[in-house]
């Protein structure tokens, strides 16, 4: 049982530190190169629009979803999946694209990158009066670098702390505070810790 953790806990180090790598890679590119990801979904009833983004620019990653109810849909025909590639410009914060046609205003949340934006508002765009929730958060992508960081950290500092304690075993030392051991083998005088009966 024991040896079935071990492989799963190593897998999971393997895994964690190639998402840390491939993280630190797409926060290199995003100073260089904004990428979009939209996917568009027109209900059934010809009413109800979706639309979620995902963007990924200056060193930050957006994920954004708008529900809007329009009383029709002149210009939509169908579901759509876009790529957009653009220079790089800045942090991916909200963008208001509705500035002057809305009725409401919406609240804004955001610290140490990390930006909250919920909102539900109601307009009469064109004609069409409208209905519209949208949600938008925004991730600074130091935070998922640290997340996946954090086990091969662990497996690092695990590996150290064996090959000192190993060190100290084979030099006679204490392996609790290093204190030689080789005078007085049955109890460490700086700390007081008994070696255990067999160790190597």
């Amino acid at each position: 049982m024991r040896r079935a953790g071990r492989i799963i806990y190593n897998l999971a180090v393997v895994v964690s530190l190639l998402l840390c790598l491939a993280t630190v890679g797409v926060w290199v590119r995003s100073y260089w190169v904004s990428e979009s990801l939209v996917w568009s979904t027109l209900a059934i009833d010809r009413i109800h629009y979706h639309e979620d983004t995902v963007r990924c620019e200056r060193g930050g990653v957006q994920f954004s979803c708008s529900r809007t109810a329009y009383m029709f849909h002149p210009w939509i025909d169908d579901d759509d999946f876009h790529r957009y590639l653009r220079d790089a410009v800045q942090y991916p914060v909200y963008e208001n694209q509705w500035e002057g046609v809305m009725r409401v205003g919406y609240q804004r949340h955001a610290a140490l990158g990390f930006e909250w934006v919920p909102r539900s508002l109601s307009s009469d765009y064109d004609d069409s009066p409208a209905s519209i929730s949208e949600k938008s958060l925004t991730l600074p992508l130091y935070f998922p670098t640290l997340l996946f960081a954090l086990l091969p950290a662990h497996y690092f500092l695990r590996v150290r702390r064996r090959r000192r304690l190993a060190s100290r075993r084979a030099r006679g030392c204490c392996v609790n505070c290093g204190y030689d051991l080789q005078a007085t083998p049955d109890r460490c005088p700086e700390c007081g810790a008994i070696p255990a009966k067999g160790a190597s």
